[in-house]
This record gives C-alpha cells, structure tokens and sequence, in this order.
C-alpha cells in the first residue's frame, strides 16, 4: 500500500494541475459579459468573480457524488481499478483542457469529467471482464449508463433552448429599450433591474442550498419551502428602490446588476465545476483510506463510495483561493473569453475563425430567410424595428485610445439573467446543465438577435460558434478515448505507465504554453493595430510603413525557397513553402485593414492623395495571389514527379531569382526607411529584365532544338514570368506609398 501513497500524492498534484486548466477555460462563463460591457475595470471584475469562487466553492459539497458514484459502480471494483480509473481520468483531463485552452475554444468540465470516466471506467471495465471470462454484456453493472445517457440528452436540449430563450429576450429588450436605452430605462429600469436580481437571487438559492457545506439541513428546507416568498418580496422590494435610485441618483444600476450577475455565475462554476477537478483525487483518498483500514486491501470493493461524502470545508476554501490565484496569473483564460466576447462583439473585431462550407451555407440559408421574412412584413412593422435597432444612437466613445466595448450593459445582463434563469431552471429539474454551454450560446444567441453579426462578420462567427460547438462533442469522445487508452496502458504497465503517461501530460502542456504564447503574440499583433479604437493615425501610418516592407521582405523569401527547392527538387521542403504562402493573404489582409482605418481619420489634405493608397490595397492582393500561385505551382510540378530541369535551366534560374531577392529586399529596406526609391531601384529592375530576356531566348533555342519536355518548359517561364510581376508589384507598392507620404 505505501507505493499507492506516491500516486495518491500524484493525483493531488494533477488535480492543482487541472484546477489551473479549468479556471482558464471556465473563466469566459463569468468574465464574458462584464469584460465585453466594460461594466468595470477589469482588476474590479476578477475581485467579483473571485469573491463569487470562494463562495461557491463552500457550496460544491454535495456534488462531489458524481465523481465517487455517479458514473461507475464503486462497488463493482477493487482498490487497485478504481485508481487506475480516477488516475488515468486526472491525466486525460489536463490533456484535453490544455488543448482547448491553448486554442482559445472554451468547453465544458463537466462533460470532461463525465465521458473521461466513461472512457476510463469502461476499458478497465473490460478489461475486468475479459480476465474473469465474463461477457461484454455485464457492462451494464460497471457503468451507470443511464446517467450518461441523461446527460448527452440534456447537451441537445440546453443548447436549443438557450438559443431559443436568449434570442427571443434580447429581441424583445431591444424593441423595448433601443440602443440609446437612457431615457426608457428610466421608467422602466426598476422593474428590469428587480427581475433580473431576482432571478439571480433564485439562481444563487437553487445552485447552493442542496450544497452547501455549512448551511444545516433544516435551514435549507426553510429556504426551499419558502422560496416563492422569498422571490416576491425581493421583485417588489427591489422595484421601488430601484426605480428611486435609476431616477434620482447618477448610479448605473446595470453595471450593478452585472457584477451581481458575474459573482453568481462565479459562484455556480466553482460550486458545480470544482467537483471536476476534486472529485477523482477526493474519491481516491477516500479509496485509500478504505483499502489502508482492511486487512486484505486489494481483495476487498469499494463498495463505501456509495456512502454520502461531505466534503472539509477548509480543503474546499483552500482549492477555491488557489482557483483565484489562477483566474489573476492565468494568460490562457483570457484568451478563452476573448473568443467569447470577439464572437459577440458589436463593433468590427480581428476575427479569430475562418470560414468554412458548411458557415458559409449557413449564413446563406439565413440570410435568405429573413429577405423572404422582409418581403412580406408590412412597412410600418420594418420601420419601427428599424427604429428600435438604429445602432447610430448607440453612446459614442471619445476616447481613440480606448475601445468601446463589446456590448452594452443590456446585452450583458440579458446574458447573464437569461443563463442564470436557465441554470436555475436545469438544477429545479436535477437536469446535469453544463455552466459552460448555456452561458455561450445565450452569449451568441443575443448577439444574433441583437444584430451583431452583419453581412461583414457573420460568417466568420457562426464558423467560430460551429467550431466550439463541435468541439463539445469532440470533447465527450477524445476524453472517452484518451483517459480510456490512458487506463489500458496503466493497467498494462502498472506503476511504470503511470510516470510515463504522467510525463507525457507535463510534457504536452509545456509545449502548448509555447504554442499558446506565439499564437497569441501573432493576434495581439494584429489586434493592436487594426481596431480603429486602439491606435492613432500616425502609428497606422508607421505600422502601414513596416507592413508593406515586411510583405515584400516575405515575397523575396518565397521566390528564394521556390528556387531553392526547383534547384534542388526537394518535395518535403517545398511542401513547407507551399504552406508558408498561406501566410501572405492574411497578411496583406492585414496591411489592408490599417489602410482602410486611416482613410477613415484623413483630413482634407490628405483626401487628395487618398487614390495613393486605395492603389496600393489593389497592388498587395496581387503580390498576395502571384505568391501563393507560384508556391503552388512549383510544389504540383515535383509532387506530380516531374523530371528535374536541365542544369542550364537550373542555373538560370537560380540567377534570376537571386537578382530578385536582392531587388525585392532593396525596395523593402527603402520603405522601411521611407525613402521609397534611391536611384537604384529602377537601374536595377531593368538589368534583371535585360537578364531575364537573354535567358527567355535561350529557351526559345531549347524549346525549338526540344532539349527540354513542355512540362519543364512551363515550369521555367512560369517562374520568370512570377519573378518578373513579383518585383514589378512591390515596386508598384513602393511607387504608391511615394505618392502619399512624399511632402
């Protein structure tokens, strides 16, 4: 038994390990909506949330249940299996969330939890089995199938209900408050305010009672048996002090009723979640300690398990402050509510998703619904909902340096009443809601009525809100798969598989944080520079500057490779280029956007000259597409096994590309010093064309002599041809940004 003392200490260790990867994924359920309204500072938000941890953590007690019983029959294993199964689960849950986090892709903890013990419980269940010569029939008896059948349904249903709630009721707040809310909300502020406290009030009873590890039971079945009271008194109490303090006081009573929102949601992620990452190790020592009491440890079953758990109270709070240590120090649980906020974003974001077919058909489909809706909806009704949508009222925001948020404060108590009501409503109906889904898809669906996705974004985000979805359900089956091969290689490899999975794990989030960090250093790169709110004209203008000369600097690299891999017909290394050249649309893109938010601040002078740069937008997509094509071409010509070219075409070639390399680098040192052209320039383009005729006349020889196939032909004037337009675009570039800065 002392060996399993070290593996008991493991799973403390992962269990601090998944507390750090959960709170950065679980973070967007309560930071989301008061980060993206900028109901406060953002320091004042994660006091609020903290506070809210470290209530609800005092309220996880009773859900530790799911962990020890709810998904295996305790009873049905040994000492040894059923710490193979909580093991392998802590192993393959760190995996799993790492991953999601590193991506920015919040998922669901509990779901996590539920299908890894699923994967880990049946292969152990199997394997069990098949050395007792029983039948795979008999799975039944180790796993609680039913409960897992009830949660994969509730998945289904909290995502079409959420949708479906928080569309129709931020409709509905819209209609009835606008965008310039200010003035309605004063006579009917009161009672929207009192609801949604009440709600939240409702919220914080039904998720903490049943839990609570410090509330006696006769004092939560006073709460339960008067919670109708309790809810009524609070909406009349509250409507009348509201309705003073919105008419007669200067305080924002919204960003109020966000923070209250923001700790109750807090509050039910650590009194539900915590069990998630608690659960396993808590149950293991519970294991331990039964198995350490008997005098055949590994002969008896865990049948004591299934006996009620009240968890200390000071290991809850203990795990609740770390929690909040992790919510200020973790950099990925930023990145996970930028995903959510950037999806739901009023204004123009840096989208963080591509589009892909089936978005792209969605978005169609939608859009062609809602014309149809249109045609037959009478004017006055398309006048007044315009009306009641006219975004040009929306507040304005002063400050260049500062970006508005988001959303505003209505949308983002809609988002948290509506998800709390709903979580509320699930846990009424002992239904297993995951936080993490309800509070997202209230967050899109309000976004999607409160018509943040225009024709501009909305493909990109319903492919961003595709992509997460999918990834629910790719979470139920990699934890099921993961933690399942996890058990079977412990089980195989005993004490051995456990260091070795364990350092796998250490291993694969120490080159996630690398990759998490360059990821994110690229988008904020981008971020900064191109929402309009965060930048200057004159640094546009810079950051236009390094762009374009940095673009260049990238085509000069990519000719560069193409020849090198044509020189040495290198497949694998061109394949690299190939992907390389992905890159430089979503670059010029880039340059494209700050382009265009500087035309939006030119003064007069500078209207003038405005052609100077809507030119060089055109120039970039060309350098852009003639890039990627001839990356593309070359790698077809050496992956479709055509014959090497002839060492004078190769020569050729490679002279041609290194005259210019050293052109396209010339001109992107000259921009970046803002000289934009030195006397060279132009000397030099003509001698690589001079060059570049002779040796177009020496194929023309071969061609005729036919010393060379036509695929090789094609080829070699295909190169000259992208080498030639490639340096005369960026000189273009060059030309353009002359006109402009030139005084």
């Amino acid at each position: 038994m002392d060996i399993y003392l070290f593996v008991i200490i493991a799973l403390l260790l992962l269990a601090i390990s998944n507390i750090w990867v959960g709170v950065a994924n679980d973070a967007t359920n309560f930071l989301g909506p008061a980060v993206g309204s900028k109901a406060a500072p953002f320091k004042t938000v994660l006091i609020v949330a903290a506070i809210g941890i470290i209530v609800g953590v005092t309220f996880s007690s009773g859900m530790m249940e799911v962990a020890r019983k709810g998904i295996v029959h305790p009873e049905m294993f040994h000492f040894q299996e059923i710490i193979i199964i909580f093991l392998a689960y802590a192993i393959g849950d760190l995996i799993l969330l790492d991953l999601f986090n590193t991506f920015g892709l919040p998922t669901s903890t509990t779901l996590s939890l539920i299908f890894g013990l699923v994967g880990g419980g049946t292969v152990v269940s199997l394997l069990k089995i098949s050395e007792m010569g029983g039948n795979v029939a008999d799975l039944d008896q180790y796993i609680n199938t039913a409960k897992v059948l009830t949660f994969a349904t509730a998945i289904v249903l909290s995502i079409v209900l959420s949708f479906l709630f928080g569309a129709i009721i931020q409709y509905l707040s819209r209609l009835l408050f606008t965008f310039d809310y200010a003035a309605r909300f004063k006579r009917w502020g009161g009672i929207w305010c009192s609801l949604a406290i009440t709600l939240i009030l409702y919220f914080i009873l039904m998720k903490g009672v049943n839990g609570a590890s410090f509330i006696s039971a006769e004092w939560a079945n006073i709460i339960k048996n008067y919670t109708s009271e309790i809810m009524l008194a609070s909406f009349v109490f509250w409507s009348v002090v509201l309705h003073l303090v919105i008419n007669f006081t200067k305080i924002n009573v919204l960003k109020g009723i966000v923070l209250m929102g923001t700790f109750s949601l807090a509050m039910s992620f650590a009194a539900n979640d915590l069990v998630n990452f608690l659960g396993a190790p808590l149950a293991a020592i519970s294991a331990y300690a039964t198995a350490g009491a008997s005098a055949t440890p590994f002969e008896i079953t865990m049948a004591p398990l299934n006996d009620p758990y009240k968890a200390n109270t000071l290991v809850l709070l203990a795990a609740g402050f770390l929690m909040v240590v992790i919510l200020y120090l973790s950099k990925k649980s930023r990145t996970v509510t930028k995903t959510s906020v950037g999806l739901g974003s009023q204004e123009e974001e840096v989208e963080r998703f591509q589009s892909f077919a089936i978005s792209r058909g969605l978005v169609r489909s939608v859009i062609t619904f809602f014309d149809g809706v249109q045609k037959i909806t009478p004017e006055p009704v398309k006048r007044f909902v315009s009306s009641r949508f006219d975004k040009s009222k929306m507040p304005s925001w002063d400050n260049d340096k500062v970006p508005p948020p988001a959303f505003d404060l209505i949308r983002a108590s809609i988002n948290l009443v509506v998800a709390a009501a709903l979580i509320s409503f699930g846990t009424s109906l002992k239904l297993p809601l995951s936080t993490t889904y309800v509070t997202f898809i209230v967050a899109m669906a309000t976004a999607f009525s409160d018509r943040a996705w225009g024709r501009d974004t909305a493909v990109y985000r319903v492919s961003g809100v595709l992509t997460v979805i999918g990834g629910w359900f790719v979470t139920a089956f990699m934890a099921s798969l993961i933690v399942g091969t996890i058990a079977f290689i412990i089980w195989h490899f005993s004490f051995a598989g456990m260091a070795a999975m364990i350092a796998l794990a250490m291993f694969l989030v120490f080159r996630s944080t690398l990759t998490h960090r360059k990821r994110e250093r690229e988008f904020e790169e981008k971020e900064k520079l191109t929402l309009k709110h965060h930048v200057s004209k004159d640094e546009l203008f810079d950051n236009i500057v390094e762009g374009v000369s940095k673009h260049i600097h990238a085509i000069s690299n990519l000719i560069s490779n193409c020849s090198d891999g044509i020189i040495r017909g290198d497949l694998k290394f061109l394949r690299t280029t190939k992907q390389e050249s992905k890159l430089l649309p979503k670059n010029s893109d880039t340059i494209i956007s700050y382009v265009a938010k500087s035309i939006k601040k030119f003064n007069e002078l500078e209207i003038s000259r405005a052609h100077s740069f809507t030119d060089l937008i055109g120039y970039l997509n060309v350098l852009s597409s003639l890039g990627r094509r001839l990356s593309i071409q070359t790698f077809d010509y050496f992956d479709n096994n055509h014959m090497l070219l002839t060492s004078e075409q190769l020569d050729e070639i490679g002279e041609v590309s290194s005259m210019a390399c050293s052109n396209l680098s010339s001109l992107a040192n000259c921009v970046m010093d803002r000289e934009y052209f030195n006397e060279f320039i132009d000397a030099r383009f003509e001698a690589m064309k001079d060059v570049m005729d002779k040796y177009k006349t020496n194929q023309a020889r071969r061609m005729i002599a036919q010393k060379s196939s036509s695929w090789q032909n094609l080829l070699y004037l295909s190169f000259m041809d992208y080498c030639e337009r490639l340096v005369l675009n960026s000189m273009k570039c060059g030309q353009a940004m002359k006109k402009f800065f030139a005084k």
